[in-house]
C-alpha cells in the first residue's frame, strides 16, 4: 500500500515530490471567510516510515453558501481532502490531511493552502508540524536513475545507516530486484521494452528495540524509457505546403524504425535513408479542410512494443 501510495504522490510531481518550498513561497490571496477550529495541528514526535493523520474543523459562519475549490500543499509529501466542498450557511465540515513521513527527519513544519471561489484568490493556510525520529535513514533515500535504454540492467548500492538499535529487517522489492548484504541493500532495476517512467522501489521492514514497535520506510526507485527515437523536429509545421522530417534511433542497436504512417491524409511522403537516420520529404496535396482536427503522423517501431511514435502535425497559415 505504501508503493502505491508513494506511486500516486510521484505522478502528481512528475517524478518524485520536491522539497517543501520555504513558508514564504506559498501565499494565499485574500483570507477565506471560512472559520477554522484550529489552523494548526502539531503531531508531536514520530517515526520516519510513520503515517501521520490530521484534521483541520471549519465553520460556515456567513448568510451565504461557500464552494471549496481545492486543497493543496508545496510539499509532495501531504496530501489534504476537505469534505463537503459545498459548504451551506452554517454548516461544518473538516480538511483531512496525510503526511507520509518516509525519508524526513527532525523538524518539520508543512503547510496546507485551503482555497475557496471567494474570488481574489482567496483561501486559509493550515499548518502541519512536528518531528519525525530516525530509525534507519538510507543513503541515498531514493534512486532516480534516469533515462535508460530498453533492456539496460543498473546496480546501485544503498548504505542502511541505523540511527538506533533495530531488529528482523527484511527487504520487500517492488519492481526491482534487493538483496540485504551486510547493511547494505543492492538494488537492480532492468528498463523494459515500454516507453514511460516507471516507478518501483524496496519496502524495508523492521523492529525499533526500544519500543518494541514494527516500523517501515518505502525507498523509491524511479527511472525512464524515452521515446526509442529522436525526431527533428518534433512537430512539423506544414502551413507553406512542404516540410523536412529527420527520424533516427536513440540507442543503436535497441530499436529501429519500420515505417511512417499518414493515415490516409492528403500527404505525399519520400524516404531518403542517410547512414542511420532516415529523413522524409513531407509534401501536402489537399486542403486544410481534408485533414483531421488533431492529424499526426505514426512512426512504426521495431520492436513494435517500443511504438508507435506520434508527430503532431500544424497547418497554420491557411485561408
Amino acid at each position: 500500500m505504501r508503493a502505491v501510495v508513494w506511486t500516486v504522490v510521484s505522478l502528481a510531481a512528475r517524478v518524485l515530490p520536491p522539497p517543501c518550498a520555504e513558508p514564504g513561497d506559498f501565499r494565499a490571496g485574500r483570507r477565506s471567510r471560512l472559520l477554522f477550529e484550529s489552523a494548526a495541528v502539531d503531531f508531536g514526535t514520530v517515526f520516519a516510515g510513520e503515517r501521520v493523520a490530521a484534521e483541520y474543523a471549519f465553520t460556515n459562519p456567513t448568510a451565504e453558501p461557500l464552494r471549496i475549490t481545492g486543497a493543496s500543499s508545496p510539499c509532495g509529501c501531504v496530501q489534504a481532502s476537505p469534505s463537503p466542498l459545498w459548504v451551506g450557511a452554517g454548516e461544518s465540515g473538516a480538511v483531512k490531511a496525510s503526511f507520509v513521513t518516509d525519508g524526513r527527519y527532525g523538524p518539520q513544519t508543512l503547510r496546507i493552502h485551503v482555497r475557496t471561489d471567494e474570488g481574489d484568490g482567496a483561501g486559509a493556510t493550515l499548518t502541519l508540524r512536528g518531528t519525525v525520529r530516525a530509525v534507519l535513514r538510507p543513503r541515498p533515500p531514493r534512486l532516480l536513475l534516469g533515462a535508460r535504454a530498453p533492456g539496460t540492467a543498473v546496480d546501485e548500492t544503498i548504505e542502511l545507516d541505523a540511527i538506533e538499535p533495530l531488529e528482523g529487517l527484511v527487504a520487500e522489492p517492488r519492481g526491482v530486484d534487493a538483496s540485504i548484504e551486510g547493511g547494505v541493500l543492492r538494488v537492480r532495476a532492468v528498463a523494459p521494452f515500454a516507453v514511460g517512467t516507471r516507478f518501483g522501489g524496496v519496502l524495508m521492514r523492521f523492529r525499533h528495540v526500544a519500543s518494541g514497535r514494527d516500523l517501515e520506510t518505502w525507498i523509491p526507485v524511479v527511472y525512464t524509457v524515452p521515446s526509442p527515437l529522436v525526431v527533428e523536429p518534433a512537430e512539423v509545421d506544414l502551413s507553406g505546403g512542404r516540410a523536412e522530417l529527420v527520424v533516427r534511433p536513440r540507442w543503436p542497436g535497441v530499436a529501429s524504425l519500420r515505417a511512417l504512417r499518414h493515415d490516409g491524409m492528403p500527404l505525399e511522403v519520400r524516404r531518403r535513408d542517410e547512414g542511420g537516420a532516415a529523413r522524409f520529404t513531407l509534401i501536402r496535396r489537399g486542403d486544410a479542410w481534408e485533414f483531421p482536427s488533431s492529424p499526426r503522423l505514426l512512426l512504426d517501431v521495431d520492436p513494435p512494443e517500443l511504438g508507435p511514435v506520434e508527430v503532431p502535425l500544424y497547418l497554420y497559415g491557411d485561408e
